[in-house]
């Protein structure tokens, strides 16, 4: 036996004398065949059959996912059941609630031999039974078209669109009974092309923002709606490949935004023009470290010659480390100027960071854990805020289709402006079904 397969019988090679035609003999007989087995001297080297190792499964109860036709689906639904401390972020006397938070996702990606196309999709809804006016429907949906037109030509198609929630007590929605809802969606186009080492791309993006308008304590409407604005964009970008470490490249954008009303509420014209230019590297260092690095200045003007133009730096960064097959750190960073309706400031200049580590304790039982920082500084007038959120979830991988999960995420806010700093803590516990 060897490896549990049996040994095949020993057989004579091809050119062994017991095999050869035997002689007639000399009265014209023939003699007798021999039926032994053949001598260690005439045994030809027996053909074992292969054996074939187990494929030993790198990720057991990831989701296998769904075949349909050309695509991959992998969709997912999870129910959490738990307790926020403050669901509207309310500054003064907070007030908690149960929460019932609702998630569903979906993933779609294309097998085709050229081009490609993926899909994700992501929305979940939150609902404080004690608390009026806090519900917190949240999404975001993008789909990529990849058309390889040749070799070296590729054209991309994108469409986005995200729904997030703005806070009553921010400076923005201030006097607001609960929170609004804030809509952004568009799409954008690019070509790429690459000649050896150098890439170059050019792209142009549209979208819309829309803000909900809120109530008022009194009933009144806060019209809120009357900050929509449009953003339409042109991007640039010239890389270099040298190796895994070193890939600078150089990217432009110009921008315009252009709002749907004439003046804001304090009759401002907000409609601005900018420009944004950074320097960077990218860099793919054995599948152990990768991710890119860009800083540069962003400038924007304002038509309204009140609002007074706003010069800043512009940094964006990325960077994935597997530390071991076990631990992955994630460290981004970005800064951007927002926009604002507060009497006296043209923009909001806003800086970002956030480190993520996901450990496996088992191959079913991962630990993730997040901190964030964001600075939003008013240009203009005397208005700075600092917020700080983090947070660890488990989750534990009963199969590939069941996930038990829990989770706990901290936030808080440190205001310039009076009675506006808050605290809150949300805990959670459900179940999530995935394919």
């Amino acid at each position: 036996m060897l490896y549990g397969v049996p040994l095949p019988d020993l057989t004579a090679y091809p050119s062994a004398p017991s095999l050869r035609k035997p002689q007639p003999l000399a009265d014209g007989g023939t003699p007798a065949m021999l039926d032994n087995e053949p001598t260690t001297a005439e045994a030809a080297l027996p053909v074992l059959p292969r054996v074939r190792r187990p494929v030993v499964d790198q990720d057991p109860f990831a989701p296998l996912g769904i075949r349909a036709g050309a695509f991959l689906l992998k969709p997912s639904l999870a129910q959490d059941l738990g307790y926020d401390s403050n669901p509207n972020r309310q500054p003064l006397n907070p007030k908690g609630s149960a929460v019932l938070r609702t998630e569903g996702a979906l993933q779609a990606e294309s097998n085709w031999s050229a081009h490609s196309l993926k899909i994700d999709l992501r929305g979940s809804y939150a609902l404080f039974p004690s608390i009026r006016n806090s519900a917190q429907p949240e999404g975001t949906g993008k789909a990529v078209l990849r058309l390889d037109a040749d070799r070296a030509t590729a054209i991309d198609l994108e469409t986005h669109g995200a729904l997030t929630t703005a806070t009553p007590n921010s400076p923005e929605t201030s006097g607001a009974t609960g929170r609004t809802n804030v809509v952004t969606f568009g799409g954008s186009a690019g070509v790429t092309r690459s000649i050896g080492p150098l890439a170059l791309s050019i792209g142009a993006l549209a979208e819309h923002t829309h803000n909900e308008d809120g109530r008022l304590a009194s009933g009144a409407v806060l019209p809120l709606s009357r900050d929509d604005f449009a953003t339409y964009a042109l991007k640039s970008r010239a890389a270099y490949r040298i190796g895994t470490a070193f890939n600078p490249f150089i990217e432009t954008t110009l921008d315009l935004r252009r709002h749907d009303s004439a003046t804001d509420a304090n009759g401002y014209d907000r409609n601005s023009n900018g420009a944004n230019a950074r320097l960077g590297n990218a860099f793919d260092i054995s599948d152990t470290l990768k991710g890119e690095v860009a800083a540069g200045v962003v400038h924007r003007n304002y038509e309204d010659p009140r609002l007074s133009a706003i010069t800043g730096p512009s940094i964006d960064a990325s960077l994935a480390w597997a530390v071991s097959p076990l631990t992955k750190v994630a460290v981004r960073a970005a800064t951007d100027i927002g926009e604002t309706n507060v009497l006296g400031s043209a923009g909001v200049s806003i800086r970002r960071a956030e480190v993520e580590v996901v450990h496996a304790l088992r191959r079913n039982l991962t630990l993730t854990g997040v901190a964030k920082f964001t600075r939003s500084k008013y240009d203009g007038i005397a208005l700075e805020q600092d917020e700080w959120s983090g947070g660890f979830k488990a989750e534990y991988n009963l199969t590939r289709s069941l996930v038990i999960r829990g989770s706990y995420a901290f936030d808080l806010l440190r205001s310039s402006a009076p009675a506006s700093n808050f605290q809150a803590s949300t805990f959670l516990v459900g179940l999530k079904f995935q394919r």
